[in-house]
């Protein structure tokens, strides 16, 4: 995957939707999608968010990505502390 956007405003159809963001980390060779950090315009997205979208939005393509989230700022912040959140189904 490829991203070429500055903004979270960006992706959104109506901001006024967004409920948060932050970055995102793939390993494909290990199925693993670390999610990290936060948004600066939109702030962070609380675990629960993300289980949903977990559960409800993921693309097909990551069906049995592991997921794990980290509260940290750096990709190797994710991958060391993140925690594991669910599979994609």
């Amino acid at each position: 995957m490829a991203s070429a956007i500055d903004f979270h405003r960006e992706l959104a159809d109506d901001i006024k939707t967004v409920i948060g963001g932050g970055w995102w980390h793939l390993v494909h060779a290990e199925k693993k999608l670390y999610l990290y950090g936060t948004s600066d315009e939109f702030g962070p997205c609380s675990e629960e968010q993300v289980r949903q979208s977990i559960e409800q939005y993921m693309s097909p393509r990551l069906l049995g990505y592991k997921v794990y989230l980290s509260s940290g700022l750096t990709v190797s912040d994710a991958v060391f502390k993140g925690s594991f959140i669910g599979e994609i189904m």
